[in-house]
């Protein structure tokens, strides 16, 4: 008897690769991006693009995490305040001009420093306070504008994926920035930087999360997920809904068309537009001007056309 069962367009050939949802991303948005990072190796990490290193001022999701960097800021402001005391009580008993200016200049440093971030702290404290309790219209099929403070003032908690999700059956691998937690509902987060504009690989990945997340633990729920923008406290929800489950199954089978056959594939350039703004074709030079390189550049034996590749004059 013949076995007439049929089998999913999901079900990966024996031999496919696991897929992460970060690369699967950048394969949607350009075939020669998704190789780059399928080649790199690296985890996802549910953030999209090269995250801005911030030298003081760290963006914080929690709002206990708030309070004690600003206790924490607070002692040390005390601490330089007592150690310019010392040094103003030094100089009156050894009259040494040149130990009072080395003293206090180093002590007044830190001591700014440190009513900087006390104070851009108490800044974003209050904004958490003054955030109303609010979440998106999970009835609602479109992108609705949300804030971070106002989903934590309903009750949802943090929680941080330290391993990637998986599903075996798939063979596809993700990990959410962070996910909101709130009885069944699981809610996965992720960090967008650059333009605060949704694109289809971002519903792709929302609805990838979702379904990692509903795979994970029977019997929860997550009806949307959170793309926060440019390392701050806004962004847009995105429902996972039947269009987007079905992006997201398409760009699945894409990206394994193109890794089943990495060795052998030929990519042809994407479109210009999608090169402009691009981090992988971005180049940079180690010796002065005299020689340059981007990641796609040098993986693809080309020039991108990226802008900062015209403001050089390399194109």
């Amino acid at each position: 008897m013949k076995n007439n069962q049929r089998v999913s367009r999901m079900t990966p050939e024996k031999d496919d690769p696991w897929i992460p949802v970060g690369v699967m991303g950048e394969h949607t948005f350009c075939k020669r991006a998704g190789i780059i990072e399928y080649e790199s190796n690296k985890d996802d990490t549910g953030e999209e693009g090269i995250p801005v290193k911030r030298k003081f001022f760290n963006i914080l999701y929690s709002i206990n995490a708030i309070k004690n960097k600003m206790k924490k800021s607070f002692i040390q402001i005390i601490i330089y305040l007592c150690f310019i005391a010392v040094a103003v009580s030094l100089y009156m008993l050894h009259n040494n001009i040149l130990i009072l200016i080395c003293l206090v200049a180093t002590a007044c440093y830190f001591l700014f420093r440190n009513i900087g971030q006390f104070c851009y702290l108490s800044y974003l404290y209050i904004q958490t306070l003054i955030a109303a309790s609010k979440e998106p219209d999970i009835n609602k099929k479109e992108p609705q504008d949300i804030n971070w403070w106002s989903l934590i003032h309903c009750g949802f908690q943090i929680a941080a994926s330290n391993e990637g999700i998986k599903d075996e059956k798939w063979k596809v691998i993700g990990r959410p920035f962070r996910i909101l937690e709130r009885g069944n509902l699981r809610i996965p987060v992720m960090k967008k930087l650059g333009q605060a504009k949704l694109y289809r690989q971002h519903f792709s990945k929302i609805a990838a999360y979702c379904h990692l997340l509903e795979i994970a633990e029977p019997g929860v729920s997550s009806p949307y997920g959170i793309v926060l923008f440019s390392n701050g406290y806004s962004g847009k929800s995105i429902p996972n809904y039947p269009g987007s489950s079905k992006s997201f199954h398409d760009d699945l089978i894409s990206a394994r068309k193109t890794f089943r056959n990495i060795k052998n594939i030929k990519i042809n350039p994407p479109n210009r537009k999608l090169c402009y703004k691009c981090h992988h074709g971005r180049p940079t030079s180690n010796n002065w001007g005299v020689t340059w390189h981007s990641t796609c550049g040098d993986r693809f034996n080309w020039i991108p056309p990226h802008e900062r590749a015209r403001e050089k004059d390399l194109i």
